[in-house]
């Protein structure tokens, strides 16, 4: 694989849905390009704290902030919150 600053946007654009895709239904074509390395503990900390759209508002923040401190290529971050209702704990 090229190094990404030598890339042009359009194959960029295509490598970066390429790991989106990769990510969710593991493509094996590029998964020795994907590193797999999930930081949950601070969602899990924040999942008993708030709200919903708060918790989802502030995961995004959080990706956000980590993927501008390190030198990635493209935008590929993502964040996925799933609320579950069990009939008892209502």
């Amino acid at each position: 694989m090229k190094h990404p600053q030598l890339m042009t946007n359009t194959k960029l654009a295509i490598i970066c849905s390429m790991i989106s895709i990769t990510r969710a239904f593991s493509n094996r074509v590029v998964k020795k390009y994907v590193i797999a390395k999930p930081e949950i503990q601070e969602a899990v900390a924040l999942a008993w704290a708030e709200e919903a759209e708060t918790k989802a508002k502030r995961l995004t923040y959080i990706a956000f902030t980590r993927m501008e401190q390190k030198i990635t290529f493209g935008w590929n971050f993502q964040c996925i919150v799933i609320k579950f209702h069990h009939p008892e704990s209502a």
